[in-house]
C-alpha cells in the first residue's frame, strides 16, 4: 500500500510498504518507509522514518531522521535528530544536537550540544558541550564539561568535571593495564607471525 500526499493517514493492524503524508499514525502495524511532518508509532514497527516530529511508543524503528524524536518504551537502531528524548527505551546509535535518556540504554551517543543520562547506560558518549550523568553507567565519556552524580564512568576525558568521580583505574592500575594489554598484543602478533611462516 502506498499513499501519496494525503493530509493524515491512520494505519491499524496491517503492514504497508511506503507512506507519504502530512501526518501518519501507525498503531499495531508495520511499515517499510514513512515520510511525513509528524509520525506517531504505537506498538508498531518501521524500517525508515523521515519526519519533522517523531513519537515512538512501545514500538521499534530501524532508522529515524527527524528534527525532534520522543521515545517511550521503544527500540531504535540509528537516530539522527536535533532533539532526542528517550524514556525506558534502547538505541544502538543516537546522533543529535541535544539528547536526553531516562532509564534507557544506548550503545553510543554523539551530540553537538548536551547529553543527559539519568538511570541509564551507554558504552560511549561524546558531546561537544556538556554531559550530565546521574545514577548511570558509562564506559567512555568525552566532553567539554561532565557532571557526574552517583554513577560509574570507566574512561573519562573532559575539560571540566563536576561531582564526585571514583575512577575505575588509578595511575598505578592504568599503567599495569596498559603494560598487560601491550604485552598481550605483542604476544598475539608473534604467534600470528609464527603461523604465517609455517604456511
Amino acid at each position: 500500500m502506498m499513499a501519496e500526499n494525503e493530509r493524515k493517514i491512520s494505519i491499524e493492524n496491517t503492514d504497508v510498504n511506503d507512506v507519504t503524508a502530512d501526518s501518519v499514525v501507525l498503531t499495531r502495524a508495520g511499515a517499510r518507509d514513512i515520510r511525513a511532518d509528524t509520525v506517531e508509532i504505537v506498538q508498531g514497527s518501521v524500517q525508515s522514518v523521515s519526519a519533522e516530529k517523531m513519537i515512538l511508543r512501545q514500538g521499534v524503528a530501524q532508522t529515524i531522521s527527524a528534527r525532534e524524536v520522543t521515545v517511550r518504551q521503544g527500540g531504535m537502531v540509528q537516530v539522527d535528530a536535533e532533539t532526542v528524548s528517550m524514556s525506558r527505551g534502547g538505541a544502538a546509535l543516537i546522533h543529535g544536537d541535544n539528547v536526553s535518556v531516562n532509564a534507557g540504554s544506548v550503545g553510543a551517543v554523539i551530540a553537538s550540544g548536551d547529553v543527559t543520562l539519568d538511570q541509564s547506560a551507554s558504552k560511549a558518549v561524546v558531546a561537544q558541550q556538556k554531559i550530565t550523568i546521574d545514577q548511570s553507567a558509562v564506559m567512555a565519556a568525552f566532553a567539554g564539561r561532565v557532571k557526574v552524580s552517583n554513577s560509574n564512568v570507566v574512561f573519562l576525558v573532559a575539560g571540566r568535571v563536576d561531582g564526585e568521580i571514583k575512577p575505575m583505574f588509578d595511575t598505578t592500575a592504568a599503567l599495569a593495564f596498559g603494560a598487560a594489554a601491550g604485552l598481550t598484543f605483542a604476544l598475539a602478533m608473534r604467534v600470528k607471525k609464527l603461523f604465517r611462516r609455517r604456511k
